[in-house]
């Protein structure tokens, strides 16, 4: 498996860095939230729908690093990934089209990136629950 080379266990330990700062932006967000809804406040509102706006930007540029350091062992993918981000400005479209054309050529590719974001996520879960569960015994 290329994440447990030198090179892929890099890219799955920066990804895994970059996953402290979102489940901070999670926690703030969903305490603003919890208080917003307790309070009516405003400044919660706005504070807590920037908070989201900014974690959906950290998960999709986090996702699009990840994929492009993990899956770049290969010269076709490498190429192709090149080609893509010359072509498409969206985040998503390119992390798209890209994973079509890994599941087209490259399957186990796929397969392990599916892996890894499963095992990475799942800890974030874990993480974003013992957060959230602070959250809401600080609001109580």
């Amino acid at each position: 498996m290329h994440l447990l080379s030198q090179k892929g266990r890099g890219a799955l330990l920066t990804f895994l860095r970059n996953l402290t700062p979102q489940a901070l932006l999670m926690s703030v967000g969903l305490t603003l939230y919890l208080r917003w809804r307790m309070q009516h406040g405003f400044a919660d509102a706005l504070l807590g729908f920037c908070t989201f706006v900014v974690l959906v930007m950290a998960i999709m540029a986090n996702l699009d690093e990840f994929l492009e350091s993990a899956v770049s062992q290969s010269d076709e993918i490498a190429a192709h990934l090149g080609e893509v981000k010359q072509q498409e400005a969206s985040v998503l479209r390119r992390i798209g089209r890209v994973l079509r054309f890994i599941a087209r050529e490259k399957p186990i590719t796929l397969l392990e990136l599916a892996v890894a974001f499963l095992v990475i996520y799942t800890a974030m879960f874990a993480v974003l629950s013992a957060a959230v569960q602070a959250a809401i015994k600080a609001l109580s």
